[in-house]
Formats: C-alpha cells, sequence, structure tokens
C-alpha cells in the first residue's frame, strides 16, 4: 500500500460561476415564460438543462494525491485516475497562471502539449514529463505540493 504525503480536493465553488448559472437559469426561464415562445414543453426542458447544468457542477471535483509510488490525479466525473511515477517526470516547477488567457478558461484544459487541471487560482505545478507533453496541477497550495513531490521524486 503507498504512503501518501499529500492529498487536495478542489471543487468548483466560485460565486462568480454560481451568480452566472443563475442569472442563466433565471433569464433562460423569463424568456419563455414571458416572450412569445412560451409552452409548456419549453419549460420543462430548460427546466431540466437548467438543473442538468447545475447538478454537473455540483458534481465536478479535482482530485490529487502525492505518495511513495507516485502522483494520480482525476477529474471527477470525466475521467478515471490517472497515475504518473516519478520516473516519468524530467522537471518540475512552481508556476503562476492565468486560467483565462493562458489555457481558455477553468477545469481539464489543453493548450499545445499542456494538459492543465484547473479549478480556482492562479497557481500549481507544472511538470515536463519525459515523453515531451506537460502537465500543470492547478492547486491551492503550490508550495505544499511541490514539496510533496521533491520528498519523493529521486533525482
Amino acid at each position: 500500500m503507498a504512503k501518501l504525503t499529500y492529498s487536495e480536493k478542489q471543487k468548483m465553488d466560485s460565486v462568480f460561476l454560481w451568480l452566472v448559472l443563475a442569472i442563466a437559469a433565471v433569464s433562460n426561464l423569463w424568456m419563455i415564460k414571458y416572450q412569445d415562445i412560451y409552452n409548456e414543453g419549453m419549460l420543462i426542458v430548460s427546466g431540466i438543462i437548467s438543473i442538468t447544468v447545475t447538478a454537473l457542477f455540483l458534481f465536478i471535483r479535482f482530485d490529487l494525491s502525492i505518495g511513495n509510488d507516485g502522483i494520480s490525479y482525476r477529474m471527477r466525473p470525466f475521467q478515471r485516475t490517472q497515475k504518473l511515477t516519478y520516473g516519468d517526470i524530467q522537471k518540475y516547477e512552481i508556476q503562476e497562471f492565468k486560467a483565462l488567457r493562458d489555457y481558455g478558461g477553468w477545469g481539464l484544459r489543453k493548450a499545445g502539449k499542456t494538459t492543465a487541471y484547473i479549478m480556482k487560482g492562479n497557481k500549481g505545478v507544472l511538470l515536463e514529463l519525459k515523453n515531451g507533453k506537460k502537465l500543470l496541477l492547478g492547486s491551492q497550495n503550490p508550495e505544499k505540493l511541490f514539496g510533496a513531490i521533491q520528498s519523493q521524486a529521486k533525482p
């Protein structure tokens, strides 16, 4: 069994995100109800879509674990646990970023050879892998994450 040295779970809990979702749902329902497109079917479909999108954001979570056997990470509910061994890593460093500018937003993102896991904040640890790919692990505690990787990775 692997010894865990660091663990982090992040959810999309931004007030801004929930405000945008609420405004979108209310404006959508308002348009259906008070414009000339009102019918029961549209109201039901709109309600189902609003509830589904909101529920999806409630369940999205980024799980990250550092142990003596490697790095495990997963963007729930979209993927299974991914695993990296320390032998896969060529270089790692703390990186500051702008999610929207550098990666096109939050969540599981791709930009060139970099796959980024960003839930909130503007810092993380960038891993450069031996296969030429890069992995950005967004973190609320990038210094602790870096230290945990550093304590486990063999030079």
